[in-house]
């Protein structure tokens, strides 16, 4: 009889644990499927890589090719005052002058972007601040600046806005400039940019 325990319970035992790892499977995909939300959902992948390729491009200071990603009536916001004083370029001229002359009007050296989180997501109802729809993607990252001897780290979430033609046509940053104005010693938007 012990003997035939001693098979027993290690089957018993097993038997037990996969039928709570089947048990949580089905607990775990009916939550996922239980999961609505009527005014966002996750948009593909592929606009986490165009963000990615964007944020090179400035990184690089290859401006030229970031013009190719931007639509042309793109509207950029810097992170200056609220929804109706915020600093705005809008159209595609207007922002490849900002970004043309950056470099030079500030003597920015270097600047490096690190750790970046990016999350694609569909708009379905167009949203009350912006009135927009569509495809966005909100992206976190750290940003280290240079400016001659001068160096700065911030962290910056730009929220990134497609068109169908799957290019950027508007892009709103958030960001603390005061260590940014300080390690340039100047403020940007002071110039004439």
């Amino acid at each position: 009889m012990i003997k035939s325990i001693n098979y027993v319970l290690p089957l018993l035992l097993v038997s037990l644990l996969i039928g709570s790892c089947e048990s949580n499977k089905k607990t775990t995909q009916s939550n996922k499927d239980d999961i609505v939300n009527s005014k966002y959902s996750i948009a593909s992948a592929e606009y986490e890589e165009l963000v990615a390729e964007a944020l090179n491009h400035i990184e690089k200071f290859e401006f030229v090719e970031l013009g190719h990603m931007v639509s042309d009536d793109i509207e950029y916001y810097l992170p200056d005052g609220g929804e109706e004083s915020r600093t705005r370029f809008i159209g595609k001229e207007a922002f490849m002058n900002f970004w043309n002359t950056y470099q030079d009007k500030t003597g920015l050296d270097n600047w490096t972007v690190t750790n970046v989180v990016s999350f694609p997501f569909q708009i379905h109802n167009k949203l009350a601040y912006s009135n927009i729809d569509g495809i966005a993607v909100s992206t976190y990252f750290s940003l280290n600046l240079k400016f001659g001897e001068q160096e700065t780290d911030i962290r910056a979430n730009w929220a990134f806005h497609f068109n169908e033609d799957k290019k950027i046509d508007k892009l709103y940053t958030y960001y603390d400039r005061t260590p940014i104005i300080e390690a340039a010693q100047l403020n940007v938007l002071k110039l004439e940019l």
